[in-house]
């Protein structure tokens, strides 16, 4: 293949919007993947209406950049709210189930920051009351649906530039910013540890990747040899998964990357295939830019490289409120998302038990 045939962006169209307007409130700050989960829906033609936030400096912070917004007294007046459908939250993470389920119980889908649930049982709940209510509910993996580099990843895994994948294999280096991170962050009971956390992303791009709906965690491990005076912190996890058909994953993540990297963290992925291999890295090119969403393939007719950036467009936010204006079938999408937390909660569980933990 020719460099043009492999970067071909003939798959892509444009950033669509929604004719139909969804208008949707927030519940829980706590993240601030808050902003780019608004800026997404705004940008795709929904509109932010109403918040509720009990952390002042957060909920002031909200309405600087959204002075439009109206702040509600209490949570239960945004699920009374007869104009809007839907329901954002980038709450603690513990919070986040029992604020989908009132939502779902409402009336109201439901759009959430990873990871969505931090125990099974949370898990088991939301899926009952998904069940009950016939509502939707969605997971901004944001690694996974939000990434240039990774939607052109998966396009060339779907035309078959590098041929069937056996393996996969991520590293995801965060800066900490150790002093700016609330309470809870360092807690597993409200963040559900590293492999919850961010390692959900890795689980839902091992999914896409590898095309399919479940894997079998076959090793985890977490860390934490710096911040002995936070027990419950994990400085780094490991896992290594496994899909029914045999491929395989490796991801390894950690809050160590240095702050001179300029950017919040250097993900990075390899994926390989039968024809060849595909690297992302999807934040910075250290050492040449630092640009993001750069894209290298490797196969017999040579290596080949572009920055993908602005070519592949985000449509993530515009098909959620596309199949909430229409009511279209996302239930395989929906069981992606939970399987994908699912897997996570057992990496991070296998990961404290025995002798899987050290540090």
């Amino acid at each position: 293949m020719k460099h043009n045939e492999i970067f071909d962006y003939s798959n892509f169209k444009s950033e669509k919007t929604v004719k139909s307007k969804i208008c949707f409130g927030v519940v829980g700050l706590a993240h601030a993947h808050i902003y780019r989960m608004c800026n997404g829906l705004i940008s795709a033609g929904a509109e932010l209406k109403y918040v509720y936030e009990d952390n002042e400096t957060l909920l002031e912070n909200f309405k600087k950049a959204y002075p439009f917004v109206e702040a509600c007294s209490c949570e239960e007046r945004i699920y009374e709210k007869q104009d809007i459908e839907l329901i954002v939250s980038a709450a603690i993470p513990s919070q986040r189930a029992e604020i989908a389920i009132a939502a779902m119980k409402s009336g109201k889908d439901f759009f959430v920051d990873k990871a969505p649930v931090i125990t099974l049982e949370q898990l088991n709940a939301v899926k009952e009351v998904r069940r009950q209510t016939e509502r939707k509910y969605f997971v901004y993996y944001g690694e996974s649906i939000d990434s240039e580099s990774t939607i052109f990843a998966y396009d060339l895994i779907k035309r078959g530039v590098i041929g069937e994948v056996f393996y996969i294999t991520g590293s995801a280096p965060h800066v900490l910013n150790y002093a700016s991170r609330p309470t809870w962050f360092f807690e597993r009971e409200k963040s559900g540890g590293i492999l919850i956390d961010i390692g959900s992303h890795q689980v839902h791009q091992f999914l896409n990747f590898t095309g399919s709906d479940s894997a079998e965690v076959e090793f985890a491990r977490v860390s934490n040899f710096s911040y002995p005076q936070k027990q419950d912190f994990d400085q780094s996890g490991e896992m290594l998964l496994k899909t029914k058909n045999g491929i395989t994953g490796s991801f390894r993540l950690d809050w160590d990357a240095p702050k001179g990297l300029n950017t919040w963290g250097d993900p990075r992925t390899v994926i390989e295939g039968e024809k060849g291999y595909i690297e992302l890295r999807k934040n910075i090119n250290i050492g040449f830019d630092n640009g993001a969403d750069n894209v290298f393939v490797v196969t017999d007719d040579g290596i080949f490289y572009e920055t993908v950036g602005g070519k592949v467009g985000v449509s993530f936010f515009a098909d959620l409120l596309q199949s909430i204006a229409e009511r279209n079938n996302t239930e395989a999408e929906e069981i992606k998302s939970f399987n994908a937390i699912e897997t996570a909660i057992k990496a991070q569980t296998k990961a404290l038990n025995g002798d899987k933990k050290f540090g």
